[in-house]
């Protein structure tokens, strides 16, 4: 009887006597559920992370450019400068008529064409207006299609394709001869001559016995194409209907400042030419003429 008894407070205390700081193995039957995280969300609930179709994005970045033909048979150029492509937003700039547009804009991927789709404010290219107007954006990798949301006065929605190109300063670019050229002044056409299109002030410094016998307008050219090369975007609409003529083709309109990239070559040129130019206000038919 005592044994049996013996047995079964051994029983009843056995729980209850393990210490304090024992590690208990969990029952076979539980197991650690993870955090419901926002990742988890996506793979079990929406499906594969939208992220993971995406493609290299960052490949995108970078130019894209046009030609818009006008009515005298001269072109203008509308150029976009993608910056960054983020998960969230699309960041860089347009120029137009000279004047630069940022571009901040949240976009959607389209999973199916494999493009990305934005409402952007930009100016339009079916104008001469220097104000923003709402634009449908869709850039995938072979290049980049906005499209006008407002009908313009003939009634249509216009869209103009721009293509990826590069950029890079080539101090030998120069202007393409053409037979007649003329250069729009104040005071009329003035022709283009051999020497403006010949003479490269990004090559050597310019020699002074040969601009004292240039027109100012052809001393204007010379000077203006050191900036072209480094992808100034003209403001006067004299110098962006020359420079931007489908001849040029070299020539992108990407920055409003250019000064700090000019050369000591070009600097001394610069400054030469802006010289010759006053003389050439200041004294109509001096130096020759």
């Amino acid at each position: 009887m005592k044994n049996l008894i013996l047995v079964s407070i051994s029983i009843l205390c056995f729980p209850s006597c393990t210490p304090e700081n024992a590690t208990q193995s969990p029952a076979k039957s539980e197991s650690v559920k993870p955090l419901l995280t926002q990742d988890l969300i996506q793979k079990k609930i929406l499906g594969k992370r939208n992220t993971d179709s995406k493609p290299d994005l960052t490949k995108w970045e970078g130019i894209y450019s046009a030609q818009i033909p006008k009515e005298n048979s001269e072109t203008r150029r509308i150029l976009f400068s993608i910056e960054t492509i983020s998960d969230k937003k699309i960041k860089g700039y347009s120029m137009l008529h000279g004047i630069k547009t940022p571009l901040d804009s949240s976009y959607r991927w389209d999973e199916a064409s494999k493009k990305i789709t934005a409402q952007i404010l930009a100016q339009s290219w079916t104008t001469n207006e220097k104000e923003s107007a709402p634009l449908r954006f869709i850039l995938d990798e072979k290049g980049l299609r906005l499209s006008e949301v407002l009908k313009s006065k003939s009634g249509k929605l216009n869209s103009i394709y721009l293509k990826k190109t590069k950029f890079a300063y080539n101090k030998k670019a120069r202007l393409t001869p053409r037979k007649n050229w003329f250069f729009t002044t104040p005071q009329g056409p003035a022709l283009v001559s051999r020497d403006a299109i010949r003479l490269n002030g990004s090559l050597q410094v310019l020699d002074d016995d040969v601009l004292k016998n240039l027109t100012g307008p052809n001393l204007r050219i010379i000077r203006n194409v050191i900036f072209a090369r480094h992808g100034y975007a003209f403001k006067k609409e004299s110098m962006r209907t020359f420079f931007e003529s489908n001849r040029n083709r070299w020539y992108l309109p990407l920055f409003d400042n250019v000064e700090a990239k000019l050369t000591q070559i070009e600097r001394v040129n610069v400054a030469k030419l802006r010289r010759f130019e006053k003389y050439d206000r200041e004294y109509e038919d001096g130096f020759g003429r």
